[in-house]
């Protein structure tokens, strides 16, 4: 996919993901937002996404998946790395940061849209 959009929103809710799992490693207010924040992050990515790009719905939906689910795993891949989740998170997390970005894209495609005048 060559979308400047895309990439610019899965870098920065990506950005987003390991910057929250390298400050929650050694704070554990923090890593108790883990599940929260992570999926903030998704639906974030994926309005950031979708905003300026204006697709059909359909296609933000699909996208708006896309670039949540990438930033989940991403994100959960680090934090098992460090050794703060569980192996079993790496089957759950990115389904649910799909949905979460699958959201965010339907968000930010009805908040994208110009307005018609009545």
């Amino acid at each position: 996919m060559r979308d400047r959009p895309f990439l610019v929103a899965v870098a920065a809710a990506t950005a987003l993901q390991l910057a929250m799992v390298l400050v929650g490693h050694w704070s554990l207010p923090v890593q108790n937002f883990y599940a929260p924040g992570g999926l903030g992050f998704s639906l974030l990515g994926a309005a950031l996404w979708s905003i300026p790009a204006r697709p059909h719905f359909l296609r933000a939906l699909a996208v708006g998946a896309l670039v949540g689910g990438l930033s989940g795993f991403v994100g959960v891949i680090a934090a098992f790395l460090l050794g703060d989740v569980e192996v079993s998170l790496l089957i759950f997390v990115p389904p649910g940061s799909a949905f979460v970005g699958l959201v965010g894209g339907a968000i930010g495609c009805v908040m994208g849209r110009p307005k018609t005048p009545a």
